[in-house]
């Protein structure tokens, strides 16, 4: 995987990566979730639109609830945040303004995956560093 060129403003909270490591008893299976979320975002982020784009509730508000649930696992709060306040827009029938604030979840979803290898990477190094002072 080449590696992007620019860090994300999107922000990672490592401590869920942590956690994760934690329930599971390993760090490659944390990394494996972090890999696979991050390379899962735009397709992702495409079916959010789709179902916005078309007044689609149900389809809307499964994809929004997909990424809003790996997103609290992987730590990135505010893509979870963004989708909470989609899904509010959905429920109450506003898809103008929900299709307006998903610039808002799409900017943050491609940064996040620009920066995807240096996101990785950061993650791997706090896992290492934890396992090391954990020894």
């Amino acid at each position: 995987m080449p590696l992007s060129k620019a860090a994300p403003t999107t922000v990672i909270e490592l401590q869920s990566i942590r956690e994760l490591t934690d329930e599971t008893d390993s760090p490659d299976i944390a990394l494996q979730f972090l890999i696979e979320y991050l390379n899962m975002l735009p397709r992702r982020l495409q079916r959010i639109l789709h179902g916005l784009r078309g007044s689609d509730s149900e389809a809307s508000m499964d994809a929004l609830r997909s990424l809003k649930i790996t997103s609290a696992m992987a730590g990135t709060h505010a893509i979870e945040a963004e989708c909470r306040a989609l899904e509010a827009l959905v429920r109450a029938g506003n898809f103008d303004a929900a299709n307006h604030e998903a610039a808002t979840l799409s900017a943050s979803v491609l940064d996040l995956f620009e920066g995807r290898d240096q996101v990785y990477e950061h993650a791997r190094q706090d896992l290492l560093q934890v396992e090391d002072t954990a020894s």
